[in-house]
């Protein structure tokens, strides 16, 4: 039921909203949970879809009594700036204050048990955030391009930090690394440009670009000596200088990090022992020409061996079960690959634009081969792809977007006389290799 505050008072259920016009001040009683309130991403300007929009809300009060937050209850309110949390309070849902961004202020209670993806993402204003030792964990995206973020404080036992929990927080300065966390997820930290009071390197596990364009990381790799630059002990994280024609990377390094071979001009020949290899690790090496990925192998990151121009010899690891986006795209000299037995997937634009490959052998019955992207689609019929961090949204007409498909989203893309020799039911079930390779 949706929630209309333009009355003095309305009640929902358990839970009363009491708006007074003259101060902006939004107080919420009663017990229980407040409602969902769901609407469209990427539209944040309609009052149609979220009435609190025409009132002018600058402050919201929420009583003892009420347990949870509903999802995207409080989203894109451009006027708020304060928000009263009450000590009953357990948890908050995905989205509650996303894009609030004048939103300077909250504290969260002491009980809080549970937040969701992207709760303060985009809340521009906020200066501080402090998240109580009794969240076990955080969401991704949890405080997402707060511009004005400088100082955050983590629970004490907290073991992960997510993906994109802060990317974006371009003036964050201060948080404190719990000694208890043993992983950092993607992007984490991505373009927190003056955080550098820190020092990561205990933690066990990071994801591609944790902690890109951080002050920490000029500096860590300022430090470095030509060769590789490592991490932790089993991290590869950054190769200084030019590589040796011909590298073994074994297994006692078990990640190698996004970009870290990316453009290495003298790199004609690799064998990987380590486990996972991170996005675009090895991409644009114009003199890479052979690969080897030994069984030890598990994962290969989006883009790993992209715009390999004179790559002509790869063997895939047994181990690997997908193809992720574009692991191959641009690798012009490519004319045969075989897909082991084991890989469960081939993402879009994989082997795009690998105009000479003509033979790929899939031997897994159970492959699926994703040939389009997820687009999300509003009742207006539009259909729309979002940006958080440049917090913008572009609708395409229904033909724009299929033709986008087209073009982009093609697993073979431009391989026009591939043949591929599978067992795979896909071809007949979905679409047609012609289906696959178009784009042109």
């Amino acid at each position: 039921m949706p929630l209309t505050v333009n009355a003095s008072s309305q009640t929902v259920g358990n839970i009363t909203f009491d708006f007074d016009s003259k101060t902006g001040v939004l107080t919420i009683s009663g017990s229980g949970p407040i409602n969902n309130y769901e609407h469209h991403p990427g539209i944040y300007d309609n009052p149609s879809y979220i009435p609190y929009y025409s009132s002018g809300i600058k402050s919201i009060v929420i009583e003892e009594g009420i347990t949870g937050i509903g999802y995207e209850a409080f989203e894109g309110i451009s006027t708020l700036t304060s928000v009263s949390l009450p000590e009953s309070l357990k948890t908050i849902s995905a989205r509650t204050f996303t894009n609030c961004k004048s939103l300077k202020a909250v504290i969260l209670p002491q009980g809080l048990t549970a937040i969701g993806n992207s709760a303060f993402s985009g809340c521009s204003a906020i200066s501080s955030i402090s998240f109580p030792d009794s969240l076990a964990k955080l969401p991704d995206e949890v405080c997402r391009i707060c511009f004005g973020l400088e100082e955050v404080r983590l629970p004490k036992d907290l073991k992960a930090i997510p993906r994109y929990a802060f990317r974006g927080c371009k003036n964050l300065t201060k948080i404190n690394l719990p000694d208890t966390l043993t992983n950092v997820g993607e992007e984490a930290f991505a373009s927190c440009f003056k955080l550098s009071d820190i020092d990561p390197t205990f933690i066990n596990e990071i994801g591609s670009y944790a902690f890109r364009g951080t002050a920490w990381e000029t500096e860590f790799l300022n430090k470095a000596q030509n060769g590789a630059v490592f991490f932790n002990s089993s991290t590869l994280y950054s190769y200084k200088g030019e590589t040796p024609e011909t590298m073994v990377l074994r297994s006692g390094t078990t990640h190698i990090m996004s970009d870290v071979f990316r453009g290495k001009e003298t790199l004609k020949s690799v064998t990987v022992e380590s486990e996972n290899i991170g996005s675009y690790a090895f991409a644009e090496c114009p003199n890479l020409e052979s690969v080897t990925l030994s069984d030890s192998v598990k994962t290969i990151g989006e883009g790993a061996f992209s715009g390999c121009t004179a790559l002509k010899d790869i063997r895939l690891s047994e181990q690997i079960t997908k193809i992720p986006v574009c692991a191959f795209t641009g690798d012009s000299s490519l004319v045969e690959i075989v897909i082991p037995e084991n890989v469960q997937k081939i993402d879009f634009g994989a082997f795009n634009d690998c105009v000479n490959l003509k033979s790929v052998e899939v031997y897994s019955s159970n492959c699926v081969i994703k040939y389009s992207n997820d687009i999300s689609t509003t009742p207006d019929g539009k259909h729309y792809w979002y940006d958080w961090y440049d917090d913008y949204s572009t609708a395409f007409t229904s033909e724009e977007t299929q033709n986008y498909n087209k073009h982009y989203y093609r697993p073979f893309r431009n391989c026009k006389d591939v043949l591929i020799y599978s067992t795979v039911q896909f071809f007949t079930k979905i679409c047609d290799t012609s289906d696959l390779t178009s784009g042109v």
